[in-house]
């Protein structure tokens, strides 16, 4: 478990501060921008889908307790897309939507990894999980 957590908040860690805010004056929505970076962030996952499934598997079941990289994971999630959105003073509602978006991407993921699902189909479930669930994001 501990190995697995360790390679997901390594690879997690190549997408921080990687995408800039979006740009005022482009028709870019905090919700498009967010939803961009969890594409491309879900690509990479699934690249190595064995590697994918185990980190996935390992992080799900990772007590806070004895694998304080869990909780790191958690709050790294949350700033590589608030970076995205270019969101610097989150409401709590803000950081409630993503902590749910992050759960419904991990099983968007792992519906995939396991056959039910196919990459065009996990990415419009994606762009449906933003549009529904970052309705009210702060801007």
């Amino acid at each position: 478990t501990h190995l697995f957590v360790g390679v997901m908040l390594h690879r997690l860690e190549r997408f921080e501060g990687h995408r800039p805010a979006p740009d005022p004056g482009r028709d870019v929505s905090v919700q498009d921008a967010i939803c961009a970076m969890l594409i491309e962030m879900t690509r990479a996952l699934v690249a190595h889908p064995s590697l994918a499934l185990a980190m996935l598997q390992s992080n799900s079941a990772a007590t806070a307790a004895a694998v304080p990289e869990a909780l790191r994971i958690e709050e790294l999630f949350q700033v590589i897309l608030l970076d995205a959105a270019g969101i610097t003073d989150p409401t709590d509602a803000d950081r409630d939507a993503l902590r749910l978006l992050s759960m419904l991407w991990y099983g968007v993921i792992i519906a995939f990894l396991n056959g039910r699902s196919t990459i065009e189909g996990t990415e419009s479930d994606i762009r449906r999980s933003c549009r529904l669930l970052l309705v009210h994001l702060s801007a």
